[in-house]
This record gives C-alpha cells, sequence and structure tokens, in this order.
C-alpha cells in the first residue's frame, strides 16, 4: 500500500514547499526498494520477508537472508526504520537515518508456522521494538545505547536470561554494506543489535560502552545470537 505521505499534492508536501525543501526527493516506497535491494546485493542468496501486518507509527517490514556457504547464519534486517529521521544531537544530523539487524544461528527456524511462537519469533519482535522506539518516542538510537527488555529487564524467552539490546557497529558484514547513501543527507547506517545480560547493562551504565564493547569483544560476542553465551559482566567480578 502506497505511502500517503509519499503522495504528490498531500499536506506534507506543501508543508516542504513552504520551507523551501525540494518535492523531487525520494518517496519511502522508492527508498524501502532501494534498501531491500542492497541488503540482497551484499547477502545474496534466499530468502523472505516478515511484513508487518498492523502498521502504527511507520511500517516496519524485517528481511530474512537465508545462511549461505559464505554466512552460514541468518540475517534479519529491518526496512522501514530510516522512512523517518530520529531526532539526533546537533552534532550527530548525519546519524539520523538507521536499520537494526541482527543474526540468528542456522538453525534458526523462522517459517510461518513459527509466528505465534515467542521462543523463535522474538528476535523479529525485538528489531522491530527498536525500530519504533525514536519515533515512539521521539528520540534517537545509536551505538553504545542499550534498550532494556522492560522495566525491570525480563528475559526475552525462557530459555535466556539476555533481558537488553546493546546497539553497536556491525562487524560480520561485508565492506561497503554500510552507510548506503539513499540520496543528498540521507546516509542509511546499519546497526548491529548484540543481546546483553543484566549485568552487562549495569557494566555500559557504571564502566560506559567503551568497557562493555572491550568485555564483549574479549568473550568473541558480536551480533550472532548466542542464548547461552557467557555473562561478560559476571566475568569481570563486578557481581
Amino acid at each position: 500500500m502506497p505511502d500517503r505521505e509519499s503522495q504528490p499534492g498531500n499536506r506534507s508536501d506543501r508543508r516542504l514547499a513552504l520551507q523551501g525543501e525540494p518535492l523531487d526527493r525520494m518517496t519511502n516506497t522508492e527508498a524501502m526498494n532501494r534498501i531491500e535491494a542492497h541488503i540482497k546485493k551484499f547477502l545474496p542468496g534466499e530468502g523472505s520477508v516478515s511484513h508487518e501486518l498492523i502498521t502504527s507509527r511507520i511500517h516496519i517490514d524485517v528481511q530474512i537472508r537465508m545462511p549461505t556457504h559464505y554466512r552460514p547464519y541468518l540475517t534479519l534486517v529491518t526496512c522501514g526504520m530510516s522512512s523517518k529521521p530520529m531526532k539526533a544531537p546537533y552534532d550527530f544530523q548525519k546519524f539520523k537515518f538507521a536499520e537494526p539487524l541482527m543474526c540468528l544461528p542456522p538453525e534458526w527456524d523462522l517459517s510461518d508456522n513459527t509466528l505465534p511462537d515467542e521462543q523463535r519469533y522474538w528476535p523479529v519482535k525485538c528489531l522491530r521494538n527498536l525500530a519504533l522506539k525514536p519515533h515512539a518516542e521521539d528520540s534517537w538510537l545509536w551505538t553504545d545505547h542499550v534498550v532494556p527488555n522492560g522495566y525491570p529487564p525480563k528475559p526475552y524467552t525462557n530459555d535466556t536470561k539476555l533481558c537488553g539490546a546493546l546497539i553497536t557497529k556491525p562487524t560480520l558484514f561485508p565492506q561497503g554494506f554500510t552507510p548506503l547513501e539513499l540520496e543528498e543527507n540521507r546516509l542509511v547506517h546499519f546497526l548491529a543489535v548484540i543481546p546483553v545480560y543484566r549485568e552487562e547493562m549495569s557494566l555500559l551504565q557504571r564502566k560506559g560502552g567503551e568497557a562493555l564493547r572491550d568485555s564483549l569483544r574479549a568473550a568473541s560476542v558480536n551480533e550472532l545470537l548466542n542464548l547461552q553465551r557467557r555473562n561478560t559482566g559476571k566475568f569481570l567480578g563486578l557481581f
């Protein structure tokens, strides 16, 4: 369904005209098509899309790229968060557009019959919630930000104690994947999501993002999900 905001002559375009901004900017539909093509270019092979059935503020689909010989894991990337700019700080205006991503073990089942199953589907839900968050709260999502799974944080499922999402730079993707330049002043940055433990979120709050990144890097933790990985916050003897 076409985005009403992108249709010629609507109130959004008239407002832009009054502000002196060009009307020939890329529509949201064109932008999402470019992002999808970009994902397929850098992550070739089979794939599918988890379509959002009920749209609130923005429409967010999740691209699902299947494992290949060279990338032996599933890759999830949102498509829609960058349809609107985030409210970035003044000195970070080049980082207003983003799409979060996560990788899953190759055996992870995301077929249609798993959609009601929170044990399997929660990474898709997590990415959608993260993509919606800055627009719903008129805020910004960037590296070293951490988003708890509720307040107080609760595990995503009963088979793990991971209960929050760390936003960081991706490390498992080919050079040139991020950022994607859609048009002038519109760079889309792909951001990795690493599920973290409560103690690791506390480490970030106490010591800062660099301390948590160093701790995760030392344990070879990246955006490939491992439900039972070592808790690096406890490993440091902070708790």
